[in-house]
């Protein structure tokens, strides 16, 4: 018996690409410090340039993709 918690769930089919909204407080949580991390780099690196801000971007946007699908429901058996 499988009794793995998964963060956020998979999309159903019919409904796009990747994961619906989370499930459970982690999950809302790995939300709110991308964002966070989103919004606060881009305003602290600001001084440092457009290109600064642009990679800090890309970077958090990676780290929070592998998070979810580490954390989220696997899209095997889904169509």
């Amino acid at each position: 018996m499988d009794d793995k918690r998964y963060w956020l769930p998979v999309k159903p089919p019919g409904y796009g690409w990747g994961w619906g909204l989370p499930l459970v407080w982690q999950g809302w949580l790995v939300y709110a410090v991308f964002l966070s991390a989103l919004i606060g780099g881009a305003i602290g690196l600001a001084p440092l340039g457009q290109l600064a801000v642009i990679a800090w971007g890309c970077l958090t946007a990676v780290l929070f993709v592998a998070v979810v699908a580490w954390k989220g429901e696997p899209r095997s058996g889904h169509r």
